[in-house]
């Protein structure tokens, strides 16, 4: 029978024992023309899918739907997210580890903690093994561009809730920094299990002397008014990458932004998702993606006149973090925080506009401008309000 891992009736003994993921995969001969979704839900994992499958928002990297499908086997009609991972941008054996990793070490955690199974899998999405108890199909497809791929096939369990671009109130954003704050206690002592799932991605280091090449040497021939604004922040904000990689490190999240939160129908956060993106790393990042988006309006497709800069969402969600873990909550990580939050945004800006984000977008250089755009303005709205920032900083320590 197919199963879900863990299953409730797995022993903890049994699931430490394959906590150190080793990705197992099978090929599919199907050519990319004759690949049909519905053919390899039945042929690999034994679900019959219902109706058409649903692009949910997101998804800019990965090609990813959510279908409804049916256990041949149970009987049981769930939700499921399939996705196919993007392996001009990811390392997927590094990805599919991480993610099983993760979630097995909180699972675990939770167990020794004295939370029955059921409890201890609330918020953890779990991917689904195929009939032969493999992790990936990898097979040859059409994506949506009609360019033919060869990428890993995989099924995650659906956490029924809602998931928003950005957060525009206060209480979603406090509770959005209580759940970050509690995956990094929960997730720490994962790290030895880790892989880089971005190769380079992380290295900020070479990252800002690249693009110190780039801006010299003219290479960017598009929107002058974005590369005038990197190339006048530069050397600020290669400050401020200075400062945040100093900041408390340890497992991250690596991607936090509001997106990436399930809400009720409150629209109030009950879980953190995706954890493809964790990694090894200073956690003022962490904050800097949360923070990205607890604004009104600002996700990389929003027109730039959506963009509200609310400072209220920013005192929020460092309370959250505060009031979760308030021994290790100091002013100096609050101003790191600050720092990663405005790194992040400009790091955005640089990523949509140098040719590091062709390979994400298919080379949509029209989105990659318009997002770039969208987050220097954001910015520009951000650096306007630096002292009131700065004060709350002082305010909530």
């Amino acid at each position: 029978m197919t199963t879900l891992i863990p299953s409730p009736s797995v022993s903890t003994e049994d699931y430490e024992r394959s906590y150190i993921s080793k990705v197992k995969s099978e090929k599919d001969s199907t050519s990319a023309k004759d690949f049909k979704l519905a053919g390899s839900l039945k042929r690999y994992w034994g679900l019959k899918l219902i109706g058409d499958p649903v692009d949910p928002d997101g998804g800019l990297i990965n090609d990813t739907s959510i279908v409804t499908a049916e256990d041949e086997e149970s009987g049981v009609i769930k939700q499921y997210v399939v996705q196919f991972v993007n392996e001009k941008v990811f390392n997927p054996k590094a990805l599919l580890c991480n993610a099983h990793n993760v979630r097995a070490h909180i699972f675990n955690k939770r167990l020794t903690s004295g939370l029955d199974k059921m409890k201890a899998r609330e918020g953890l999405v779990w991917q689904r093994l195929t009939n032969k108890g493999n992790v990936v199909v990898l097979t040859n497809w059409l994506d949506k561009n009609g360019k033919i791929r060869k990428s890993c096939l995989r099924v995650n369990e659906y956490i029924p809730g809602i998931c928003t671009k950005s957060f525009s109130d206060s209480s979603q954003c406090y509770v959005a920094g209580k759940l970050l704050a509690k995956f990094w206690e929960e997730a720490s002592g994962v790290e030895e299990y880790l892989m880089d799932p971005l190769p380079g991605y992380y290295d900020f280091d070479k990252y800002y002397n690249d693009l110190q090449i780039i801006l010299k040497n003219k290479r960017n021939k598009g929107d002058s008014s974005i590369e005038d604004f990197i190339t006048n922040n530069f050397d600020r904000e290669n400050l401020r990458w200075k400062l945040v990689k100093n900041s408390t490190s340890g497992v991250w999240h690596g991607d936090a932004k509001a997106a990436n939160y399930v809400c009720n129908d409150n629209k109030i956060p009950i879980a953190i998702i995706d954890m493809d993106t964790v990694w090894k790393g200073p956690r003022a990042l962490d904050v800097g993606a949360a923070l990205r988006t607890a604004v009104e309006g600002c996700s990389e497709e929003s027109a730039i006149s959506n963009i509200n800069v609310n400072i209220k969402n920013y005192r929020a969600l460092l309370e959250g973090i505060r009031d979760t873990n308030p021994t290790e909550f100091s002013l100096e990580n609050a101003n790191q925080f600050y720092a990663g939050f405005v790194n992040q945004i400009f790091q955005h800006v640089i990523r949509f506009y140098t040719s590091n984000f062709k390979l994400y977008f298919s080379g949509d250089q029209g989105f990659a401008l318009r997002a770039s755009g969208n987050q220097m303005e954001y910015m520009k709205q951000v650096l306007a309000g630096e002292k009131e920032f700065l004060d709350i900083n002082k305010d909530i320590v």
